[in-house]
């Protein structure tokens, strides 16, 4: 995944603010002032987080925060806005973490709002020099003035988002899977079957699929955890209505101890890349099941097995410890990373069990060193 240092040099060097970036030389020394800037960014149209960066001029400078008196921490701003909670609509505000990163020798602040559906988020009470009923955005480059409110456009372009309206079905459904106490379950009437559903839209549904495939013990990434052939593969179907929307392998393992979505890959060398795609439907619903089961992520604690290569077996140790976990990327990193790599989809992987488990966990090992490059 992009490391957040990568993401602010990026920003840096274009030398300008975006509508999901602003920034600051300094912390603000007016509360009211850095309240006004995070709803506006909170509520800006753009898909993803966005960035309050200390420590650089509006032309893009970087200069050190480390002198800054009015420094604040993460506590600092958490506190504020849990101290004036009620002067929130639905005491709802933005949701955020700070920071430190490290810039062509010098260290920034960054306050990450995070992209949470829950726009517009506004005051109900005057607060400061930020009007009651009154709803701020950012375009392009520029903040709604407190004395004003965002143009009636940008107000229904929030209001659909919350609803999960003008955007696709798949990603409305990726939305309401990360609201996961809205799921709540009901057994059907005719096979007396566990179907889950989500309570502000109850026409969208989740059930398991039967199937006779029992394959899950034949693939590499569980090897490390077999003990016995009764791994099994089930599929999870989200449903609109008669209509179904998704359908995504699950895998049960390790004595059937384990679960989780099984993760997609690609061919490279003679083994295969396994991964969980960012704003997948796949990545969606591991975290779902995740949460909504309140346990451990699979995905990340997966066994090192035996893998008969002394060598290998150390270099994992040391690098990696006792688990593996299937890497999360970008579409744009797993291009890059698979073109650094080498990768050819024209070559078969293996079909040897042998060679099978070795190839994917060296695999994982050059994924880990070209992160750290």
């Amino acid at each position: 995944m992009i490391e957040i240092t990568d993401i602010i040099e990026r920003l840096i060097d274009q030398r300008a603010e975006g509508v999901y970036w602003d920034y600051k030389e300094q912390h603000h020394t007016c509360k009211y002032d850095l309240v006004h800037d995070m709803l506006c960014l909170a509520n800006a149209k753009h898909q993803g987080p966005r960035y309050l960066i200390f420590g650089v001029s509006d032309s893009g400078v970087v200069r050190s925060i480390r002198k800054d008196r009015g420094r604040r921490t993460q506590a600092d701003v958490a506190d504020l806005f849990r101290s004036n909670a009620s002067k929130f609509a639905d005491q709802t505000f933005p949701e955020f973490y700070m920071a430190s990163v490290k810039v062509r020798n010098r260290y920034v602040d960054v306050l990450v709002i995070e992209d949470r559906p829950h726009k517009p988020y506004y005051l109900i009470e005057q607060y400061g020099k930020i009007k009651p009923h009154h709803i701020y955005t950012r375009v392009c480059d520029t903040n709604t003035p407190a004395g004003e409110s965002a143009a009636p456009h940008e107000i229904e372009r929030m209001y659909m988002e919350r609803a999960g309206l003008g955007v696709s079905l798949a990603d409305r459904i990726k939305k309401y899977l990360r609201d996961v106490p809205n799921w709540t379950t009901a057994l059907t009437d005719h096979i007396n079957e566990e179907v889950w559903y989500y309570r502000p839209f109850p026409e969208i549904t989740m059930r398991s699929a039967t199937t006779s495939e029992v394959a899950a013990h034949n693939e590499e990434w569980t090897r490390g955890e077999v003990r016995r052939d009764d791994n099994m593969a089930r599929y999870q179907e989200i449903w609109c209505h008669q209509t179904c929307i998704a359908r995504v392998r699950c895998v049960t393992f390790d004595n059937r101890k384990k679960h989780m979505v099984a993760p997609a890959w690609k061919p490279m060398g003679l083994g295969r890349f396994y991964y969980y795609e960012m704003d997948s439907m796949e990545l969606a619903l591991q975290k779902h099941l995740v949460e909504r089961e309140g346990g451990v992520d699979d995905s990340k604690t997966l066994s090192i097995g035996h893998l008969h290569d002394e060598e290998l077996e150390c270099e994992i140790g040391s690098r990696f410890g006792r688990s593996l976990s299937i890497p999360v990327l970008q579409a744009s990193e797993l291009r890059e990373f698979l073109d650094v790599a080498g990768a050819d989809s024209e070559v078969e992987p293996s079909s040897e069990e042998v060679d099978q488990y070795r190839l994917f966990v060296e695999n994982l090992l050059k994924y880990d060193k070209w992160c750290r490059n």
